[in-house]
């Protein structure tokens, strides 16, 4: 206790806090999902999944099924409007370890682009939907952004620039060059 700072004690049952952890983090989702998360067998995810049966509910989630916790529904079916529409996730970001991606990007062509085997590209995320991605390059004391927009998102342009510019500043470099590819 002493070298941590608390008890060891975990308060309630463990098995229920992760699922509610993971379905209010990346719900509606599948049962099959939770086992890829959690890496283990799908008896064993069943079981755990079980432990709160009476607190999820079952959505249809482009014809798929999925299921949600019910303290969520009210907050998932009418979010809080976000200050900003558009995101520039990096390569690892957590959303993306989403692991039912048709959730955020349908078009598989496209999701063997996101996540690749090694050095995923950062992703652009409008609205919760994955609508393009991006890559940075330190060149020196500067970064050099590539950004690949799909679809109707090239409306986006002015705002991908503001995030990008933030970004280098963040980075405490100079934003030599951002290039939108066709």
């Amino acid at each position: 206790k002493n070298w941590i700072g608390h008890s060891l004690e975990i308060e309630g049952i463990p098995e229920q806090k992760l699922v509610r952890k993971y379905l209010h983090c990346y719900g509606p989702a599948s049962i099959g999902g939770f086992t890829d998360w959690l890496g283990c067998s799908s008896a064993q995810a069943e079981r755990i999944w079980k432990t709160v049966i009476d607190e999820i509910e079952p959505v249809n989630l482009s014809g798929k099924d999925r299921y949600l916790l019910s303290d969520d529904k009210e907050l998932l079916l009418s979010p809080p409007q976000s200050e900003r529409k558009v995101h520039l996730l990096g390569g690892h970001d957590p959303y993306l370890g989403l692991q039912d991606r048709d959730v955020i990007l349908e078009n598989k062509a496209r999701q063997k682009q996101i996540w690749q085997t090694v050095s995923n590209p950062g992703a652009v995320l409008w609205q919760g939907k994955i609508v393009g991605m991006w890559k940075s390059k330190k060149r020196g004391k500067g970064l050099e952004i590539e950004v690949a927009l799909w679809d109707d998102a090239k409306m986006l342009k002015t705002d991908i620039q503001n995030l990008a510019d933030e970004y280098s500043l963040f980075q405490q470099l100079k934003l030599n060059r951002i290039t939108f590819l066709a």
